[in-house]
Order: structure tokens, then sequence, then C-alpha cells
């Protein structure tokens, strides 16, 4: 049965936490790098872009990825009751270029694949319990219930 849920037409610069502490090290080590600053940043994506990566990667392993688009106005009705989607509301729709050309070439930096950044992630997420195992899920719901009779 498919999810009802969707992703909000936004999207963000993605960079893996590991890229972006290596490009501290390196700027660090650089005497180029002294009194400069740098956008440490990938390509820009879509979260129904990223949904599709990780629909791609986690929905045959029993996780339920929605990669539907969210209606907008939908978004602006739960807008009025939820403070936090509220704010998120100036980012719908809007794409942010940024560059990391001058980091890649001053520094010699470079990133990993966004896909990868995107699985590790939330292979992390799986691993940490922050998102329950869909295996599991079942299990601790169905003790939780038998010790409710």
């Amino acid at each position: 049965m498919p999810t009802k849920c969707g992703t909000p037409k936004m999207g963000f610069s993605l960079v893996d936490v590991r890229d972006v502490a290596t490009a501290h090290r390196l700027a660090m080590e650089s005497p180029v790098a002294t009194g400069n600053r740098y956008v440490i940043a990938g390509e820009f994506m879509w979260m129904r872009d990223i949904a599709a990566v990780l629909a791609e990667e986690f929905n045959p392993r029993g996780y339920r990825v929605p990669t539907r688009t969210m209606p907008t106005s939908l978004l602006r009705a739960v807008a009025l009751f939820d403070p936090s989607v509220r704010q998120a509301l100036d980012f719908v729709g809007r794409m942010e270029l940024v560059s990391a050309d001058k980091a890649r070439r001053e520094l010699g930096w470079t990133m990993r694949p966004v896909r990868d950044s995107i699985v590790a992630t939330a292979n992390s997420l799986i691993e940490l319990g922050v998102v329950p195992n869909p295996s599991t899920k079942e299990t601790r719901s169905a003790d939780t219930s038998s010790r409710r009779r």
C-alpha cells in the first residue's frame, strides 16, 4: 500500500559532513586559505529527488519512502497550525545555487558523490535508532498490544 505522505517542493545543496571536515583540515593546512571564506556544498537536489534515492535503496528493505510532491496548498494549510512549517514556506519552490569552485581550486577539495552521502546518512539514522527498522517496528507494536491485554 503506498504511503499518503509527500515531500514539499524544497531543496538543498547537499554535502557530507565528512567532506566538510576534510575542507576544514585543508583550509588549516593551506597558506592561501588565510583570511578566505569557502563555500563547501555540493549539487542542489529537490527533496523529491532525495526521496527517490532513498526509495530506490530502502524500499526493497521494507521502508516506505514517499516520493510524491506534496501540494504547496496543503503545506500552507499545515503552516496555519505549525510554526515550524510556517518558517519553511519561504523556501518552497526556491532553488539556491552555490558553488564550491573556489574550495576545489584553492584547497584541492573534492567531495564524495551526493548519492553516497544520502544513503550513508540514512543508514546512520537507522543504526542509531532514529529511524525504526520496519522489521522490528511490527514486533514492537505487537509486544505493546499484547502488554495492554
